[in-house]
């Protein structure tokens, strides 16, 4: 059997509570409504017996024994308040009455002999004349001295015709307010099992994997609470995810890459040492291509020392020793090992820095190690005559460090991904400018681990400036 949904259940669940609650008040209604009308035709039957019996006609006729005038006086009031009128004297026998047929053992009774004793008289069901009526009594008296009674006797046909009419209202306007209560409660269970629904949806569309959406509920309540919860939630899993993607596409290519970077140099190597096991290369060449292998072996040992640096530093597992060093004196010492480099490719290296400059914190061989690595990048990508500046600025609290250069510079779209690790602007991979593609990455991570910041401006064909900051000492 399928279960039944969460709006079915809130619908029904409202409709019976409605159908209750409407049965008990109805029940309540009738119960007060009959009694109202009883009592209020009751006091009414109590106050006109009450009359009749004071009326001062009806105590001299009894007085006198003038039968005829009684009997007019009660069919005039029979008539007017449509009701049986009995009047007898203190020994029971009837004097006059508006029916005829009255059983005269009926007078007999021991109600008829209380009123008769002075007492009121007031029931319901009751019949003198042998009818479902109502009865009231009132001894007529006399100088304080009974000299008979007046009885009132009405049918409550009547009264349960007006009573079951107003019954009928009763219920039509229940039936009424039942429909409109029972579609104000759909409306409503829609309204409270909408949002649990699209809750619902939603995170089966997640489990699946597919394009999920918010769910839209606007309200302060706990359902409004739990949304605004499960929307929280399904922002953070759909980041997550997208983080994991990113991861995943990020692992695919870091792994596509570092294939490519071996694959050239081990290629080379083999095909290197083929050729002299197939002792195709003459003895007399054998040292050229010792030399390229030992290049080869070269960029290997970089690369592997590179993947290692980086991976010790993202796992933060590379440890920095700051200490208050001179960084005009150690800019300078770089400055100097990397002339010669520079001499052979006719590029000139242009300092801007004062030798006695206020000391950092730094650790000096992970410093010496950022200005090589945008040095070399700079030499990779700087044409022949031209120029490589460094410079060196000090603020009151950090100093900035900065390595401008007159190359071919890095288009826009390549700007935001220069420090990702294995990323060229150099698409070719030509032999002297590939690199490997760690070394901005790990100037990055050694910025990031002394605390400082990063940044790249550059134009294409106009050059570009690597800055970095480092704390004062």
């Amino acid at each position: 059997m399928k279960p039944k949904s969460l709006f079915t259940r809130l619908l029904l669940s409202h409709a019976v509570i409605i159908l209750v609650t409407m049965l008990v008040l109805g029940g309540m209604f009738n119960y007060l409504l009959q009694h109202y009308l009883a009592n209020r035709l009751q006091q009414q039957f109590e106050k006109n017996a009450q009359t009749l019996a004071n009326n001062p006609l009806i105590r001299e006729s009894i007085a006198l024994a003038a039968d005829d005038i009684l009997d007019n006086v009660a069919k005039q009031v029979s008539q007017s308040i449509e009701a049986d009128v009995i009047i007898i004297d203190s020994s029971g026998t009837v004097l006059a009455s508006s029916e005829k047929g009255v059983v005269g053992e009926a007078l007999n009774r021991e109600e008829v002999k209380n009123v008769l004793a002075g007492q009121t008289y007031s029931r319901w069901g009751g019949t003198l004349l042998g009818t479902p009526s109502l009865t009231v009594g009132n001894p007529i008296k006399l100088n304080n001295t009974v000299i008979g009674a007046v009885f009132l006797d009405t049918s409550i046909k009547g009264f349960q015709a007006n009573l079951f009419s107003f019954r009928l209202y009763i219920l039509y306007a229940a039936l009424m307010a039942l429909v409109l209560a029972v579609i104000l409660a759909y409306f409503l269970a829609k309204s409270i099992s909408r949002p649990i629904l699209q809750m619902n949806k939603v995170a089966k569309a997640l489990a699946r994997g597919g394009k999920t959406e918010m769910v839209s509920y606007q309200g302060d309540d706990e359902l409004g609470a739990l949304v605004n919860v499960f929307n929280r939630s399904i922002t953070e899993i759909q980041n997550t995810l997208v983080e994991q993607h990113k991861l995943e596409e990020q692992r695919r290519e870091f792994v596509a890459n570092v294939s490519h970077e071996f694959r050239a140099p081990v290629t080379s190597l083999q095909g290197f040492l083929e050729l002299m096991q197939d002792g195709v290369i003459p003895d007399e060449e054998k040292s050229k291509y010792f030399t390229l292998m030992l290049k080869d072996i070269g960029r290997l040992n970089r690369l592997v020392s590179d993947l290692l640096d980086l991976a010790r530093f993202q796992a933060g597992q590379a440890k920095i020793k700051p200490v208050a060093l001179e960084p005009g004196l150690l800019a300078s010492e770089v400055v100097a090992k990397l002339t010669p480099r520079a001499t052979e490719k006719n590029i000139r290296l242009l300092t801007e820095f004062s030798q006695a400059l206020s000391p950092v914190l730094a650790d000096g061989d992970r410093l010496e190690q950022i200005l090589v690595n945008l040095i070399d990048n700079a030499l990779r990508f700087t044409p022949v005559d031209g120029w490589i500046k460094i410079s060196i600025h000090q603020g009151e609290e950090e100093t900035c460090f900065s390595v401008a250069d007159s190359g071919i510079g890095i288009p826009p779209q390549d700007l935001p991904y220069v420090f990702e690790r294995f990323y060229k602007v150099d698409k070719a991979r030509t032999p002297d400018k590939g690199g490997t593609g760690l070394g901005l990455a790990i100037v990055r991570e050694l910025v990031l681990a002394h605390g400082g910041t990063i940044d790249v401006e550059s134009k294409s064909g106009q050059g570009t400036v690597f800055s970095f900051t480092l704390p004062n000492a």
